[in-house]
């Protein structure tokens, strides 16, 4: 357990899932934060949910994405896509910290030999930011950087316009509806981790990945707090 604060111990937080008080540094007590639904077993590519570890998806093995891999310690089904909803359109600060603490816990986790450069959030269009007022990436990669302590830059890649919502299209339309989408403003380092709240089709960081990479990054790690379970 993570060392709490003296108003922690004093006041103890209230679990979001079962109201009761938990004694941690979360607003999640230990009995909800143990029934989460964990992507024990990932593609090592993509992190798509598999039956058991240590192999590719169907989708990988025929068509190897530009990125080199893909952590996502949760899997997007409830309660954790009610969370990722409420941080991507309200930045709602304790699912936010929730999201960003296990993500970080499960990174450190996996990552002691494959430390990136630099964070990349994945950008919005200048349209939704403004609508929305907060990128919900952004306010991952945060918490993520900071304690990690790897840089992070917003602005290293860009929209280039606004596209349509991705939400309830097909993988093939949707990296139709992102190609040349995303621009890299200056020349990005070595490895590049792009941040995000959730992967369904990966059709957005296949996109920046490749980006990245035609413009001069040698690897680019894909980092999500949950992946969905149906690639399409």
């Amino acid at each position: 357990m993570a060392n709490l604060s003296w108003l922690d111990s004093v006041l103890p937080r209230v679990c979001v899932e079962c109201e009761l008080h938990t004694y941690t540094d979360l607003d999640l007590c230990p009995h909800c934060t143990a029934a989460l639904p964990w992507n024990h077993f990932a593609c090592t590519k993509c992190a798509l949910p598999l039956p058991a570890q240590g192999h590719e998806c169907i989708r990988c093995v025929k068509d190897l994405p530009p990125f080199t891999a893909a952590f996502a310690p949760l899997i997007y089904q409830p309660p954790v896509s009610n969370w990722v909803h409420a941080m991507k359109f309200s930045g709602h600060p304790v699912y936010t910290n929730i999201l960003a603490t296990l993500t970080t816990r499960y990174l450190q986790e996996r990552i002691f030999d494959c430390r990136p450069d630099v964070l990349i959030p994945v950008p919005l269009s200048r349209r939704r930011l403004i609508r929305r007022g907060h990128n919900q990436a952004l306010l991952l990669a945060h918490p993520l950087a900071r304690t990690l302590c790897i840089p992070l830059t917003a602005g290293l890649v860009v929209r280039n316009r606004h596209t349509m919502p991705q939400q309830g299209l097909t993988r093939t339309v949707r990296l139709r509806n992102l190609r040349d989408v995303f621009e890299v403003t200056e020349a990005p380092p070595a490895h590049v981790a792009i941040v995000d709240d959730v992967m369904t089709t990966t059709a957005t960081t296949t996109e920046i990945a490749r980006t990245l990479l035609q413009a001069g990054a040698g690897r680019v790690d894909v980092w999500v707090a949950a992946r969905a379970t149906l690639s399409r």
